[in-house]
C-alpha cells in the first residue's frame, strides 16, 4: 500500500488554517478585554471566577472569566449589547449606581 504523500501545499494550508483559527481567537480576548474595560470605565463592578473552563489557548492570550457583571442604568445601552455578544454565559445586572456601590468593597476591608 502506497504511503499517502505530504506536500509543501498541504502544509501551508494547515498553517494558514492554523493561524486563521488563532487570529480568531485573539480577536475574542481583545472584545473581551476592551469589554471589561469599558465596564471599570463606567464604574461597573465584574465578579471573576476560576478561567481554568477558557481554552488553553485564550488564557494564554490572557483572557478571563467572569461570573457576573453590574453596570449602572445610565450606561449606554450599545455597552448592554456588547457585554452580552462578548461574554453570553454571564449574568448581567442593570442596577442604579447605589446599587453597585452596596458591592463594592470597602478599603477598610483590606
Amino acid at each position: 500500500m502506497p504511503r499517502p504523500r505530504f506536500t509543501l501545499r498541504i502544509a501551508m494550508a494547515l498553517v494558514a488554517m492554523l493561524c486563521g483559527w488563532l487570529g480568531w481567537q485573539a480577536s475574542i480576548v481583545r472584545e473581551r478585554n476592551a469589554v471589561l474595560e469599558a465596564v471599570r470605565t463606567q464604574r461597573g463592578l465584574i465578579f471573576y471566577h476560576d478561567a481554568s473552563e477558557l481554552p488553553y489557548v485564550r488564557q494564554w492570550m490572557g483572557d478571563t472569566a467572569a461570573d457576573w457583571i453590574m453596570i449602572s442604568k445610565t450606561s449606554p445601552r450599545h455597552l448592554h449589547d456588547r457585554i452580552m455578544r462578548a461574554f453570553p454565559r454571564t449574568q448581567l445586572s442593570v442596577v442604579a449606581q447605589e446599587g453597585i456601590e452596596e458591592f463594592r468593597p470597602s478599603a477598610e476591608q483590606y
